[in-house]
């Protein structure tokens, strides 16, 4: 039997940009999980009274790029978690990378809103923040 070859998601890595020429990305400081965006394509129905069986018929629509989710142990004071509350509250539009811990280095880079930032303080557990970041656009992945 052939072994796997599978890749540990240790050291995957979610970075904001600064916007800056060049831009620079920061890293999102301990990530407990991260799921990635779900993309997918809308279809639209086009069945029609002279559709073959009474099959339905589609066509493609819109590619819908999803949002990614994460959760973080929560430092109030830390600079990033902070930013992370105002770029949602601000509506900040913002580049962002997702990096995989394999060994080709692959990213998915992309821009988008953060839409959520819920925190969480359980009795007997650390702070956490669950966040989320609509993409708008095509999100690119690339192997370096």
């Amino acid at each position: 039997m052939a072994e796997s070859d599978a890749i540990h998601s240790l050291g995957i890595q979610l970075q904001r940009g600064d916007a800056a020429t060049p831009e620079s990305f920061t890293a999102i400081g301990e990530i407990r999980s991260v799921d990635p965006p779900e993309m997918s394509r809308d279809m639209i129905d086009v069945t029609h009274h002279g559709s073959v069986q009474s099959w339905e018929e589609v066509i493609p629509g819109i590619l819908r790029s999803g949002s990614i989710t994460f959760t973080i142990n929560l430092v109030p004071s830390r600079t990033m978690d902070q930013q992370l509350a105002a770029d949602m509250s601000d509506g900040t539009k913002t580049n962002w990378r997702l990096i995989f811990p394999d060994t080709s280095t692959t990213r998915i880079d992309f821009t988008g809103y953060v839409e959520q930032f819920k925190t969480g303080a359980e009795i007997e557990n650390q702070l956490t923040a669950d966040c989320s970041i609509k993409l708008t656009g095509a999100p690119t992945m690339f192997t370096t």
